[in-house]
């Protein structure tokens, strides 16, 4: 917490019911570090660009790619993804922005491009690392371990995630990249009657609306309601690390000697 008191606010007339478990402490002014490998995901990358007329594809419809592979990188030159089955160590990037349409069947698949938005009803397991925006629409599910992570690396730009209505995600959910005099620059959305099982990593300003089974670090927190916004106000929502599933491993996102490592998943 930021001091030791909590203060209550009243909203739509509601009666406040707050049930704190566990430690409370006083917390930093800043957040924990983030490893440096955080940023390199968004600079360098080693892999194979190849156009997907030019792989060869495994039944004529489906393409895979062992991790035992090098990484094959598809560089699109639309902006939209559809009918596709890609499962493997693949990349999917551009220059610009990817839209994945829910009639793609992605699986151990990497995301990369500025703006990345994955349209309502997608079931998947993806990694996506943008550095504008991401968007994702209603009931998109995201099985574990799958990754939400964009990094603003320009303190004046505003960059933002947005995660709609009954959306599931299993793993992590990540915005950084500017300091404390630009938090103001980077949100954070999640709506309404979705679940976060994992780790949200937040430095700006994070409107939670949704349960969160795992841990939730954040610089600053906003509630809005139709009329009002609140500052630094949480409401409606469970926070409950000891509901993450067991077999949840946390990705090794600090600079931290304890951390501790075991299989996430096993891959071909």
């Amino acid at each position: 917490m930021p001091t030791e008191h909590i203060k209550e606010s009243y909203i739509n007339n509601k009666p406040n019911i707050i049930s704190i478990q566990g430690k409370k402490s006083v917390s930093e002014i800043q957040l924990p570090t983030l490893s440096e490998k955080c940023k390199s995901i968004f600079e360098t990358r080693n892999s194979t660009k190849v156009s997907l007329s030019e792989f060869e594809k495994k039944n004529d419809s489906i393409y895979v790619n062992s991790f035992f592979n090098e990484t094959i990188e598809f560089q699109l030159g639309q902006t939209t993804l559809e009918n596709k089955i890609i499962k493997g160590n693949f990349i999917i990037s551009s220059n610009d922005s990817i839209f994945i349409r829910k009639n793609n069947v992605l699986e151990d698949v990497i995301i990369i491009a500025p703006k990345v938005a994955i349209e309502e009803g997608f079931e998947g397991n993806i990694q996506v690392f943008a550095n504008e925006s991401i968007t994702i629409e209603k009931k998109v599910t995201l099985n574990y371990p799958s990754v939400i992570a964009l990094y603003n690396n320009k303190e004046t730009k505003k960059a933002f995630v947005l995660i709609d209505e009954e959306v599931k995600i299993a793993g992590l959910v990540m915005l950084f990249g500017n300091n404390l005099m630009h938090l103001d620059k980077n949100t954070l959305e999640i709506k309404e009657k979705g679940k976060i099982m994992g780790t949200i990593y937040c430095s700006g300003i994070l409107t939670l609306k949704s349960d969160v089974y795992g841990s939730v670090y954040t610089s600053k927190l906003n509630h809005k309601t139709p009329s009002s916004s609140y500052s630094n106000t949480i409401a409606d929502i469970t926070i409950d690390v000891s509901k993450k599933p067991k077999v949840f491993i946390d990705l090794p996102i600090f600079n931290n000697i304890n951390t501790r490592y075991a299989i996430i998943k096993k891959v071909l």
